[in-house]
């Protein structure tokens, strides 16, 4: 009589020393010998539609999600995943950032993170690429000056070319799945002799002297593609360049600026499918991660007006989900830092 969203399976589990888990009982102080993983495997096909899993080991401590990550997506790939299955907030996680990562379908790669308070989510569950810090992976590179803009807040397009091979070689670190990767020397590469106008040098009437350039790249084979904007067709386009030299650019080169959804097709099935979520630090890259997937979609939910993140990864269920967050907006709950 009743739907699976109303069967709640609670299981509590310990780590055994061969990297598996045990469901245990009494308070996690009696085992049971039974394995935890094909436990709730069962326990979906019994009818649960969701499950709140403790890890005993670190109850009480904030720290569980670190041992609920080794349950759930260390041998996810035995147990093929928990389809349809809810997993609710649950108290001993402690970051609730990382609850993000945990639930979301597909492989979500988090660059920068807003602090979220989630009730539960359904998706199926994949693997997990964990936060990625580009901070971190710039100053490993020692910090290139040609990374950053000096008028402007955004990374250049060298910077963000950075940040792409960084993105996929973690993705394939953590999944084994042959995207493929532009090399440099893959790449047609182009400097725009527009003067550029940065955001920062636009507050100030573009008076500041610069010797900041826009450089562009195009794949040297062809990768033929459509684009769709906010549900229209539009132009296979990457850029938005100045018809006269003289004339400024700024970042709005990068797929025309902010836009609230973008699609980009290029008919090639046997490749993943990826959404990228954010605000304008999303531009460069899409122009460069494309290449790698069948489909690409993008959402900048500062201007876009459909459904919910939570509701379009589990509509389109992308095999890649990219979430970028600047510093300056990494704690914020509006635009691209709301979920639901």
């Amino acid at each position: 009589r009743f739907g699976s969203q109303c069967v709640v399976l609670a299981a509590d589990g310990r780590a055994r020393g061969d990297g598996t888990w045990e469901v245990v009982v009494a308070g996690g102080r009696k085992p049971t010998g039974m394995d935890l993983i094909q436990w709730v495997k069962r326990a979906e096909q019994l009818g649960a539609g969701e499950i709140l899993l403790t890890s005993m080991d670190a109850d009480g401590a904030k720290a569980g999600f670190d041992a609920i990550n080794d349950v759930v997506f260390q041998t996810a790939r035995k147990a093929n995943g928990y389809a349809n299955i809810l997993m609710p907030l649950i108290g001993n996680i402690g970051n609730v950032m990382y609850v993000i990562v945990a639930l979301a379908g597909g492989t979500l790669l988090l660059a920068g993170a807003p602090n979220l308070s989630l009730s539960g989510m359904a998706f199926s569950i994949s693997i997990v690429v964990p936060f990625l810090n580009m901070t971190e992976q710039y100053q490993a590179m020692g910090n290139p000056e040609n990374y950053y803009f000096k008028t402007d807040h955004h990374y250049s397009y060298l910077g963000a070319y950075a940040a792409y091979q960084t993105i996929l070689e973690i993705i394939h670190a953590q999944t084994g799945w042959d995207i493929p990767v532009m090399e440099k020397e893959d790449l047609i590469w182009e400097t725009l002799p527009n003067p550029f106008l940065g955001s920062s040098n636009r507050k100030l009437y573009g008076l500041f002297p610069t010797d900041d350039k826009v450089e562009i790249a195009y794949p040297k084979t062809e990768i033929p593609f459509s684009r769709t904007d906010n549900g229209n067709p539009v132009p296979a386009q990457l850029y938005t360049i100045p018809e006269q030299e003289d004339a400024t650019a700024n970042y709005t080169t990068y797929m025309g600026g902010d836009i609230g959804e973008t699609i980009l097709q290029t008919n090639r099935p046997s490749l993943k499918t990826a959404l990228i979520v954010g605000d304008s630090f999303t531009n460069a890259l899409e122009t460069l991660l494309w290449t790698g997937f069948d489909e690409t979609r993008s959402l900048d939910y500062r201007h876009y007006k459909g459904e919910s993140l939570i509701d379009y990864v589990q509509t389109y269920q992308p095999d890649v989900v990219l979430i970028v967050r600047d510093e300056s907006l990494y704690l914020s709950l509006e635009g691209n830092g709301a979920v639901f």
